[in-house]
């Protein structure tokens, strides 16, 4: 029914605009392709914002970085990291001694040592 609407609604608008909103249509699916790519766009072990509706994937050995302190240089890096005894666990890396506190049962915190 929304589509019916959208497309009466684009009908009624100048040839230049239509022209407008579908050179902008065809370059949003491009644009969200490159980014399924650049994201890994198969499904894999680590997933970027698992709540939203669509889901993007990066690779297995990629790290994320997370800048928690006023300087350039505090920051935590995580990543997915094979287990020797099998496995999957994430490796928490950062540039100064890390502390690990407990929240919950199932939530831990990471953050940095004030030096």
């Amino acid at each position: 029914m929304a589509v019916r609407t959208a497309e009466r609604d684009l009908a009624k608008l100048p040839t230049w605009a239509r022209h407008r909103i579908e050179a902008l249509q065809a370059d949003l699916a491009i644009y969200q392709r490159d980014l399924a790519m650049a994201l890994g766009g198969s499904k894999t072990k680590v997933q970027v914002q698992p709540y939203r509706d669509e889901a993007c994937y990066l690779n297995n050995q990629d790290t994320v970085r997370f800048w928690i302190g006023p300087r350039i240089e505090d920051y935590i890096d995580v990543r997915l990291f094979k287990h020797h005894a099998g496995g999957y666990c994430v490796a928490i890396m950062g540039i100064s001694p890390i502390q690990i506190e407990p929240g919950a049962a199932n939530v831990a915190y990471a953050k940095l040592q004030e030096r």
